[in-house]
């Protein structure tokens, strides 16, 4: 309702004869996840998005509370949750972990940041508008969230779910390796946003033995 207008869908939607759903009433699928003692449990996640056969995510590069940046695929993965979102949310190494196996079921098949205004400091919500003017697009969510949180500075390797994903070749992480376009070149759009205030705590989601849980 309120959203659609406020954000300019309506147009798209009477243009196209698109339809809308509420994912948090869709008909749900379990998919394992881990818990925050590592023990398994499930989410329920909207059919939709997983029978889907294009997904798109498309929003502003933040820091984060929890996993440090948020970016496309985080994105699409809590919103295709349906109802209880926070169930995601269990630690710092279990929501990477649970993000991770989340990709396998969810991941966009098309990236876009839209950079136009991003966020640094406390977000996603509490943080400060950073006026970017700059916008990331590939069809390897991997290689947009990757060189996304570089140009923000932060190491990808630093983020959790974007070092399983590279360890697991669900995608291109390697900024070295990217084939990047534009009209500037990356080093131009590099800023040093400002972390989260429990940055230091986030980094600390690695898990021994990680290998059994991937």
């Amino acid at each position: 309702g309120r959203a659609i207008h406020n954000y300019g869908y309506q147009p798209l939607i009477d243009t196209y004869g698109l339809r809308v759903v509420d994912l948090n009433r869709d008909e749900t699928i379990e998919v394992a996840a881990w818990d925050s003692h590592l023990k398994p449990m499930k989410l329920a996640v909207a059919r939709t998005v997983i029978e889907s056969d294009f997904r798109i995510s498309v929003g502003p590069p933040k820091t984060h509370d929890t996993v440090i940046v948020t970016l496309s695929l985080k994105n699409m993965a809590v919103g295709s949750l349906a109802g209880h979102k926070r169930r995601i949310h269990q630690g710092f190494p279990g929501i990477n972990l649970n993000l991770y196996h989340m990709a396998y079921h969810v991941a966009p098949h098309l990236a876009i940041h839209d950079g136009f205004q991003a966020m640094e400091g406390n977000g996603p919500v509490s943080g400060r508008a950073v006026d970017w003017r700059l916008a990331i697009a590939s069809t390897d969510f991997l290689a947009a969230d990757s060189l996304a949180a570089s140009l923000m500075g932060f190491s990808p390797e630093q983020v959790g779910y974007l070092h399983y994903c590279q360890l697991k070749g669900l995608g291109q992480g390697d900024i070295a390796r990217l084939e990047i376009v534009g009209n500037i070149a990356p080093e131009q759009a590099q800023r040093s946003f400002k972390p989260h205030l429990t940055y230091k705590q986030q980094l600390k989601w690695q898990i021994e033995g990680v290998e059994r849980y991937l």
